[in-house]
């Protein structure tokens, strides 16, 4: 029994690895975003959900399911790589800000050329 718990140890820490390496390297896409929250996929299928609520917080990055626990799996960000995926995260909320604003633009200019 000890030596499967042990093989198992070994294949989420794979795992682990694996995920934390393609986020880091921004290979997701954001699948939705708000304030306080964004949601990645991996692989076109597995999701990750991020609490970005305390952006000015060092470190304050985590992946959170949508109940508000916990990923399936724990990906044990330090500080470091919370940090770096905060940065990579701002960069997708920036611009969808950006495109809601051009949209209000459009929507207000049309208003006004009527």
């Amino acid at each position: 029994m000890e030596l499967i718990l042990e093989n198992m140890d070994e294949k989420i820490k794979e795992v682990q690895v694996y995920f934390k390496s393609k986020l880091l390297a921004g290979d997701f896409i954001v699948k939705s975003l708000t304030r306080y929250f964004t949601t990645v996929v991996v692989d076109e299928i597995y999701e990750f959900n991020f609490w970005m609520g305390n952006q000015n917080v060092d470190g304050s990055c985590i992946t959170y399911s949508c109940a508000g626990e916990k990923n399936f799996i724990d990906l044990a960000w330090t500080k470091e790589e919370a940090n770096t995926m905060l940065a990579l995260l701002s960069v997708a909320y920036d611009a969808e800000i950006k495109r809601l604003e051009m949209i209000e633009y459009e929507n207000l200019k049309s208003k006004l050329e009527l």
